[in-house]
């Protein structure tokens, strides 16, 4: 037996029909059908098959043979085997090599909650469909994809999209963190040399992962684990060289892995796109921050301060708005709260609560009106504020907070009209709430004894109005405990 065959015989055929000579066989020519393109042929006017198109457009772009061929586990068979058999036979003459395709990646299901994506149970959805509802982002779904096993495909649940965002966040934040310990020289030239050491280690990690047939989730696992590291660390004592050794191969892995759009893995840079406020916004954010950081300051401090201080804090952001007289387009969002920020303290008055007055614009500063405009300012213990744009993690964690206040409005909202309902109806005396024409004897409580005709309630109907006439007071002596004069 020719082993070139024997992935073809090997299979398992579905779908094939009683029109062929063979059951094994696979339509190479195809009749045209009214509206379809033709071509003519010794066999009639026709078309290619499906499978010869794939084996034409890829011999005519590779060749005789090709290194990695793809495509989803569903392809393997038939439309694999059957391009491997028509390639094959094809290129066969003159060929130094039999096989056409040296390694086939057969891409998993993508599921979402146990269930396969797929058009019949209506949950299937095309990247540039979950894109454009801003369901993700390129760089959540890559990220996403990163964590799974290519070959045993992803299923995507709740817990993997919070596995991947916090993998992003966390990401986010060491380069934050780089960045401003670089800007603010607060790195040393220490010998220990640790950092370096887990950094080497990653880096086996990822190759060894990498090529244990493009575990993915492995490599991811051990990007994180520096990162890690890094965060545990005591910075004062890291290696400017290291740290910056760290953050660039980190950089150079996202870049290859396409979490920052076409950036080289080459790329100087350190960081993803993403993380930099806009670079017109700057001149206004950061004597913003600065002014928030004293104003906080001097209010959490036990002398607190007077209103001349707040005017002269207030001063320094008037000077700001007059170095750039004639903000672009994309600034004006920024200037403006810059504006209304230093009008706002100017109109302060000397007060016992002007320190928690200020607290609480600082906070609105920082949660309404620079989070609207994607920017949040990350306060630091003894440190000035870190300006940094608003993540996923960030918005999703203001979403939570925001939901768990409307809840707890709502159920307030609900208790105090229960407590209004059972007001009213606790102005109805229990002696009086059953003399209706339903009834036509009553006990001397006024419980109901007899119905309409005449005839005597039986020992439930009894019980059950006892019930509700007990109920009722104890809502009409609440009532009339709260009437003065009563």
């Amino acid at each position: 037996m020719d082993p070139s065959t024997s992935i073809l015989l090997h299979s398992k055929p579905r779908g094939i029909t009683v029109e062929k000579r063979s059951k094994a066989d696979f339509a190479l020519w195809k009749a045209s059908k009214a509206g379809e393109p033709s071509w003519p042929s010794p066999w009639g006017p026709g078309r290619p098959g499906w499978h010869i198109e794939c084996s034409a457009m890829a011999s005519a772009r590779l060749g005789k043979q090709m290194d990695i061929h793809s495509g989803g586990i569903d392809l393997a068979f038939p439309h694999h085997d059957n391009e491997l058999a028509q390639s094959e036979a094809y290129w066969h003459k003159g060929c130094s090599h039999d096989q056409w395709v040296n390694y086939f990646l057969h891409m998993g299901h993508l599921s979402i909650q146990g269930s396969k994506m797929s058009k019949s149970l209506k949950n299937f959805t095309t990247i540039r469909e979950a894109l454009e509802r801003g369901d993700w982002t390129p760089r959540s779904l890559r990220i996403v994809f990163l964590m799974g096993n290519w070959a045993d495909g992803i299923e995507i649940t709740e817990d993997l999209v919070k596995a991947g965002n916090a993998w992003e966040e966390k990401l986010n934040n060491f380069f934050l963190s780089v960045r401003n310990l670089a800007a603010e020289n607060e790195l040393s030239s220490s010998t220990d040399d640790s950092l370096a050491l887990q950094l080497k280690a990653a880096q086996k990690a990822v190759h060894d992962s990498l090529c244990d047939s493009f575990n993915t989730a492995g490599a991811m696992i051990a990007i994180s684990g520096l990162v890690t590291q890094y965060n545990s660390a005591d910075k004062s004592k890291l290696n400017a060289q290291d740290v910056q050794d760290v953050a660039k191969w980190v950089t150079s892995m996202v870049n290859i892995f396409g979490l920052n759009g076409s950036a080289m893995p080459a790329s100087e840079e350190i960081g993803w796109s993403g993380i930099e406020v806009p670079e017109a916004a700057k001149a206004f954010l950061y004597p913003l921050s600065a002014m928030r950081d004293v104003l906080r300051e001097k209010a959490r401090s036990k002398s607190g301060f007077s209103v001349d201080t707040i005017k002269s804090v207030a001063q320094t952001g008037e000077e700001a708005l007059k170095q750039n007289p004639t903000p672009s387009e994309e600034a004006k969002p920024y200037e403006r709260v810059l504006s209304d920020f230093c009008t706002k303290l100017e109109s302060f008055e000397q007060s016992d609560t002007v320190s928690k007055e200020i607290l609480a614009l600082c906070d609105r500063l920082r949660d309404v009106d620079l989070f609207d405009l994607g920017v949040y300012l990350e306060d630091r213990h003894e440190k000035p504020a870190l300006v940094r744009t608003v993540s996923r993690e960030l918005m999703a964690a203001r979403e939570e907070k925001v939901a768990r206040a409307r809840k707890k409005q709502l159920e307030r909202e609900a208790r105090e009209k229960e407590a209004r309902e059972r007001a009213e109806r606790g102005r109805l005396s229990h002696l009086l709430m059953f003399r209706t024409n339903e009834y036509s004897a009553w006990d001397e409580n006024g419980i109901p004894l007899k119905d309409a005709a005449g005839e005597d309630l039986n020992k439930n109907r009894y019980k059950k109005l006892k019930k509700e006439w007990e109920r009722q007071k104890r809502e009409h002596e609440a009532w009339l405990a709260k009437q003065p004069g009563l």
